[in-house]
């Protein structure tokens, strides 16, 4: 795929309000119970969104986020170079994805996975230096 080039999508990943509180009253029960054991807490940071019908749209570039991290909790830190004993949840592992930026309409990019697109119309007369495939 390349820059310019007219796609059709029909999901795309948008931001999860899915968070981890500090509080563990405020926490859902499968979280509550991890935390408890001492075991590690997915967080989705962010989700995939369908559309009822497909949609088309530019790619005008490529990216590469986060999409979910795996956090755990952590008792004592040195933040600044000053010691914190007030236990706080820390990213441990986070995992990426790679993806379009798509243009559909005047209001903003969607990021779209590779999987999620199909090429309407190729631009052959592009220079190499736009392609986005390496």
């Amino acid at each position: 795929m390349k820059l310019g080039d007219k796609v059709k999508l029909s999901k795309v990943l948008v931001k999860s309000h899915d968070h981890l509180p500090d509080n563990p009253d405020l926490m859902t029960p499968e979280q509550k119970d991890k935390w408890e054991d001492g075991d590690p807490i997915w967080v989705q940071k962010r989700i995939i969104k369908g559309f009822e019908s497909a949609r088309e749209g530019i790619i005008v570039g490529k990216r590469r986020i986060s999409v979910s991290n795996l956090l755990d909790w952590v008792e004592g830190d040195f933040y600044m170079g000053v010691y914190s004993d007030v236990g706080k949840f820390q990213s441990i592992e986070t995992t990426f994805e790679t993806v379009y930026l798509v243009a559909c309409d005047m209001k903003g990019l969607n990021y779209v996975r590779p999987g999620d697109l199909e090429v309407l119309k190729i631009d052959s007369n592009k220079p190499p230096y736009m392609d986005l495939d390496d």
